[in-house]
Order: structure tokens, then sequence, then C-alpha cells
């Protein structure tokens, strides 16, 4: 009898634990919480949004706009942001981020690390037609197709300059005014390692079929990434001879 009163004990006491959790959520004004972290951390106006509700175990952001260290905007229709339970494991803070605008969506892990922020599990998925939303002067490439981009990184938080990383992007479809037509896909690679005390960036690109192909590096320096260094080769079809690139990312020189 005492066997059966302590196991009926002990699942009370389970679903109380279970219980406590949601009970302090449904009670949570995130609005009022959100908008102290904003100001705590000196963000309150780099993103501003319209609307703030609950999406368990997290809130949801409707209409935002951040504003990126360069001045420009970014819309997101719809921003989520949960606890980054992988982080935690890891002894980390950290949110998983998921954003949508149109034709764009954007999934990571986001966590901060002496100052720098650290994006883990990153995956965009894109129209690519849908990225003059962010840089008109893409109208002119007449960008088609869809792209998938995956891959970790890290950030400084006060200006987002990147400092580590390796990602990989897919173009599944590509059409573009700079490009032969017919092409299935294009993989472009990039990845931060350390030579002689530097951080350098190797660039690798590819298509199917084989009509475009090329690989060099990028030496970081500075605070304008315009001004980082470029170094390589880029071949833009099978017949043709490769062109040595040169000059900087800003203002890159082929021969």
């Amino acid at each position: 009898m005492t066997s059966i009163k302590l196991k009926k004990h002990l699942w009370l006491v389970a679903l109380f634990l279970l219980a406590l959790p949601l009970f302090c959520w449904l009670q949570w004004q995130p609005k009022a919480w959100f908008d102290n972290q904003l100001a705590a951390n000196g963000l309150a106006g780099k993103l501003s949004y319209a609307d703030v509700g609950k999406s368990f175990p997290g809130f949801k952001l409707s209409g935002a706009n951040i504003t990126l260290p360069d001045g420009k905007t970014i819309a997101c229709d719809e921003i989520i942001l949960r606890p980054a339970f992988s982080a935690l494991l890891h002894g980390e803070q950290g949110l998983f981020v998921r954003a949508r605008t149109e034709g764009i969506n954007l999934e990571s892990v986001v966590a901060m690390q002496d100052g720098k922020l650290k994006l883990s599990d990153v995956t965009i998925i894109a129209d690519a037609s849908k990225l003059t939303r962010f840089d008109s002067r893409l109208l002119l490439l007449g960008l088609q197709g869809e792209m998938a981009l995956k891959g970790h990184a890290l950030l400084q938080a006060t200006n987002g300059l990147p400092l580590d990383g390796d990602v990989n992007l897919l173009w599944n479809k590509p059409s573009s005014t700079l490009l032969t037509a017919g092409m299935d896909s294009i993989e472009v690679n990039l990845a931060a390692s350390e030579t002689q005390g530097a951080k350098e960036w190797s660039w690798q690109i590819g298509g199917q079929p084989e009509i475009i192909s090329g690989k060099g590096k990028i030496m970081s320096g500075g605070m304008d990434i315009r001004q980082w260094q470029l170094h390589g080769s880029l071949r833009t079809a099978k017949d043709k001879p490769e062109l040595v690139l040169s000059g900087t990312l800003g203002a890159p020189h082929w021969q």
C-alpha cells in the first residue's frame, strides 16, 4: 500500500514539474521582457516590430525591421525566437531564430561568445529574385532560381564583421545576365583559416554542367570588407581561358 501511495505522489510531483514551466509561460508578458532586453543590450533603435505574441516555448515578432551596421534595413514578415536547448547543452545562452519574409526563410541558433555573435546551424532558403529587396542594384543581374545556404559563422557583435566561418551555397536552376543559360546548379564554398596569424578565407566555385569553375583566397584586413584583398582564378565557360582575379572585394580586377 505504501508503495502505491509513493508512486501516486511521485506522479503528482512529476505532473507539477511539467505544468509549472507551462503556467509560467502562459503568465509571461513577452513584450515588456523583450523591450527590456533590447534596451539592456543597446539594440532598442536597431530592431522594431509591429506586434509581439507567444509561440511556445518562446515568442513571435510580426512586421519586424532590423537596421544593419551599414544603415540598411531588413524587413521581416515574421521572426520566431525560442530558447536554443542545443546551446544550453554546451553551456551557452542561445536563441533559436526563425525568420520569414517574402521568398526568403532563415533558421539559426544564435549565441553570444566573448562579445561575438555565434551563428550555428545556419540554413537560408531564398528565391534568388527576391534578393533585390536588400539591394536594388541586383535588379540589373536578373537573378532567378533557388538558393540554399548552410553552415556556421562568427561575427563581431558591434558591426557584423565576419571573423570566422564555413558556409556552402547551392544555387539550383541559376539564371542571370552574367551566366550562360541552361545551367543546372552552381555551388560556392567559403571557409576561414589561420595563415601566419592572419585570417584567410578560401573560396571555391563550381557548376553543373562544368561551365563555371574557380577558386582562390580572400585576405581579411580592416573593418571595411570592401578593402579585403582578393586572389584567385575563374573560368566562366568550359572552352574559355581562366581569368586571373586580383584587387579587392569592393573593386575586383580580372584579366
